[in-house]
């Protein structure tokens, strides 16, 4: 899903001038990584929050099994590997570690753990006092199987303080990042939330 108002965008400038042609650096420098970061890209981020940085990765590609060079060169984004590249522009230190879902709930803090229908947790869950904007959302869909999927949590879109099928996530996944509703099922079934560490 496009979006104009933020997210990155990648400009290239072409000058006519007494017969001569200047250009910036564009597509036609891609590499075997893809596109060359002397391509010109302005990212516009919502505020300097945990969230504000995430916003600054919409209008990315999706790429399922995106490494960090691809994350954090905004080339190409996968669920957890957009969380992982938001925070590391949130907190200002860049490394190369990979992570997957199920390392980013073994390793970050969790604040709650149900089970998930609908959009509507088996519990009640209070905006503000136990999840937040930008905590994030990991779901395991069978109960043997792995956390395969991670989104973070937008906002509590219908106000009614609880977190239910009306509010909203991003997350990224085989699409480009968007905004969802809970309740189209993309978080059903053995929920964590986690809380991306400052520190």
């Amino acid at each position: 899903m496009y979006r104009g108002d933020v997210g990155s965008f990648w400009l290239q400038a072409e000058v006519h001038h007494g017969g001569k042609r200047k250009r910036s650096a564009g597509l036609q420098e891609n590499d075997s990584r893809n596109l060359t970061a002397r391509v010109f890209r302005l990212t516009i981020r919502l505020d300097e929050s945990y969230l504000g940085n995430l916003t600054g990765f919409f209008n990315v590609p999706g790429l399922f099994g995106s490494i960090p060079y691809q994350s954090n060169g905004y080339i190409g984004v996968d669920c957890a590997d957009v969380l992982v590249a938001a925070r590391r522009k949130w907190v200002g230190k860049e490394d190369s570690k990979d992570f997957n879902v199920s390392m980013l709930v073994n390793a970050w803090p969790k604040v709650a753990r149900f089970e998930m229908r609908g959009g509507n947790p088996s519990e009640e869950i209070a905006w503000g006092e136990k999840v937040k904007p930008g905590d994030l959302i990991a779901v395991r869909y069978r109960p043997t199987g792995s956390f395969a999927h991670i989104g973070a949590l937008y906002a509590d879109s219908n106000e009614n303080g609880k977190l239910d099928g009306g509010d909203q996530m991003i997350h990224a996944g085989p699409e480009a990042l968007q905004i969802n509703f809970l309740r189209q099922g993309s978080f059903d079934g053995d929920v964590v939330i986690l809380r991306p560490p400052r520190g």
